[in-house]
């Protein structure tokens, strides 16, 4: 009996699924468990285990090709399960109908963090000479980003905070310090509430509130780009929010799928001020209508009362869908943020 093999669907965001490598040949053997090719979408590296008991006997798809969920994919023979040589050119027919079950699917790299295993799907390919492949995430932020730029209408508004009682909340916070995007988070959701128009959405000519308060944290992982979502930020302090960015971390690094996963929710906050960036503009992260982008931190002379004085500041730069606010209104959100930061 021969078992037609399909390409489960995994949910992504694109539709095609593209072949990595078979790691299995026509004539080998294979088990339930056995990983049997390894496959690339928009979210992460996955591996597909065989669910029946058999022999390759065929296979659809090269390396490179791409696929669609239900797409027959291979053909295991699983009557009698000794190695035999694979028909030359011959497809294999299926005499009685297949059994019904699917592929099991995993994360790629058992042991392995999925950005080690990308690097090395990348250096295995055959890439064209003149460059290397992008990774699923790299090739999905380059998409949406793209797309971000070609159809929402930008606008940038720039604004400098005092930094002085910031550092001197974290510096009583005890140890480990929070994240410095926390205290970020934290003074946007509480902005949020007071210009609630900045969640909305661009919908088909319909302004559209957003379904969560989330707000995301663009993190950079073996130059990747992800977000680690920080849900309901206004019900949380900012040690609690510093914990979520973390937990959020590790779990990329680790190679935890579900943490690759795009949650959009109300704005994004992207921090260079560890790289000594003064100040940068940043790209929307659709659906989101706002991004607000970070400077480092640092000293700098400031007039106070007509006299010079040295203090801690940071600039921000808060890039807005036209569409969604106008810019008086984008102004007073940014100044609500400044408010909070400088709080003592």
């Amino acid at each position: 009996m021969n078992f037609e093999m399909k390409m489960p669907d995994l949910a992504t965001n694109d539709t095609t699924i593209k072949l990595v490598e078979w790691r299995v040949q026509p004539g080998q053997a294979v088990k339930p468990g056995d990983v049997v090719l390894e496959v690339e979408t928009d979210k992460a590296t996955m591996e597909v285990e065989a669910t029946v008991t058999g022999v390759l006997r065929e296979t659809r798809f090269a390396r490179g090709d791409e696929m669609l969920p239900g797409d027959i994919i291979a053909i295991i023979e699983t009557a009698g399960t000794a190695p035999t040589p694979a028909p030359a050119a011959t497809p294999a027919v299926s005499p009685a109908p297949a059994p019904t079950a699917q592929p099991a699917l995993r994360p790629a790299g058992q042991g392995e963090s999925l950005f080690a295993r990308n690097r090395r799907a990348a250096q295995a390919a055959d890439a064209p000479a003149a460059g290397t492949p992008l990774s699923p995430a790299r090739r999905a932020a380059a998409r949406r980003l793209a797309e971000s730029k070609q159809h929402i209408p930008h606008f940038y508004l720039h604004a400098s905070a005092r930094a002085d009682a910031l550092v001197a909340r974290r510096a009583a916070a005890g140890s480990p310090a929070p994240a410095w995007d926390a205290y970020f988070v934290q003074a946007a959701a509480a902005a949020l509430a007071q210009f609630p128009q900045m969640a909305g959405r661009f919908e088909a000519d319909r302004i559209v509130p957003a379904d969560n308060p989330r707000i995301g944290v663009a993190v950079d992982i073996d130059n990747d780009l992800f977000i680690v979502p920080v849900e309901d930020p206004r019900t949380k302090d900012v040690a609690a929010i510093s914990r979520d960015i973390r937990a959020g971390v590790d779990a990329l690094k680790r190679g935890d799928v579900g943490a690759t996963a795009l949650r959009p929710g109300v704005m994004t906050i992207t921090n260079l001020g560890g790289e000594r960036i003064d100040s940068f503009d940043a790209i929307i992260n659709p659906p989101e209508s706002c991004i607000l982008a970070l400077g480092r931190i640092h000293q700098a002379v400031v007039a106070d009362d007509g006299a010079p004085r040295v203090a801690w500041t940071v600039s921000l730069s808060l890039a807005v869908d036209h569409r969604v606010v106008n810019g008086r209104y984008a102004a007073r959100f940014l100044g609500a943020i400044v408010a909070e930061l400088e709080k003592s």
